[in-house]
């Protein structure tokens, strides 16, 4: 897998984590919060599995529903980016 493929499933890994960090936090079931952030449970796990990205709707709902910005999601991945130029 060339180095970019490797950064971009990364990426989607260390996103989907601060997700299910979110859920986990307000104490909710993957049922629970893909209600509340207006997305199917099936979407939901595939995101915290690290399999996609959340879409700009969803990241508005997760904004919303658990101060989850995506700003914050950039800030948490700034190391990782500044460890792989290295």
């Amino acid at each position: 897998m060339e180095n970019k493929e490797i950064k971009k499933e990364k990426i989607k890994q260390l996103v989907g984590e601060e997700i299910v960090i979110a859920r986990k936090s307000m104490l909710k079931t993957q049922e629970e919060f893909s209600e509340m952030i207006d997305l199917d449970v099936k979407q939901l796990g595939q995101l915290e599995l690290g399999y996609s990205l959340p879409s700009f709707m969803t990241q508005v709902h997760l904004r919303k529903a658990a101060g989850l910005s995506m700003d914050q999601l950039i800030d948490n991945l700034i190391p990782y980016l500044e460890d792989d130029k290295n």
